[in-house]
This record gives C-alpha cells, structure tokens and sequence, in this order.
C-alpha cells in the first residue's frame, strides 16, 4: 500500500504573517557560535550569515530566517523551509494586539 502524499499547505494569509515573530540580529548572537548550531546563525533559504541588524522572522519551529528571504515562500506555502512543519499562528492574539 503507498503511503498519501502529504499536502503541501496553503499560503499565510496578510494577517498571519503580521503573527510571526519578528527579531532583529545582534552581533551578540555571533559571540554565542560555540553555544549555538550554524544553522541559527545563517539564513537557509539565501544561505548568507546574518549580519548586525538584519531583520529576521522566527518561525513557531524557532527556525530563523531574513525576512525578505522568508516572506515570498511562506504567500505560496505555509510550512517551514527548513524543517517544513506547518506553520501554526494565532490570528487572534494579532487582531487583540491592535
């Protein structure tokens, strides 16, 4: 018997992007190298290191990506592109914040 292909899940809405975890990178973090993986310190999807004050957005699977990077996959496919568990947000705790 085959196993069912998983469906890849839908684009975030505007909404549930506004629901992701922004950041900005501090050089603090590079201090940190022999504490933290390589991979928390590059961005996998343009495979650059983060660099003092780039802006990042931390998926709910505390994968870190640039946010310009991460932005355009995340309209077409709602899943993580490194780990790609589904990407999970409460769109209510962004409506009460404003």
């Amino acid at each position: 018997m085959q196993e069912a292909k998983r469906k890849k899940p839908p684009g975030l809405t505007k909404e549930a992007l506004d629901c992701l975890h922004l950041e900005v990178f501090n050089n603090y973090e590079i201090g940190m190298e022999a504490e933290l993986p390589k991979a928390a310190l590059d961005c996998s999807i343009c495979l650059e290191s983060f660099v003092d004050g780039d802006e990042l957005i931390r998926l709910p699977c505390q994968h870190r990506f640039h946010s310009v990077c991460l932005d355009p996959w995340v309209r077409s496919c709602g899943d993580c592109p490194y780990c790609r568990r589904d990407i999970l947000v409460n769109i209510h705790k962004a409506i009460e914040r404003t």
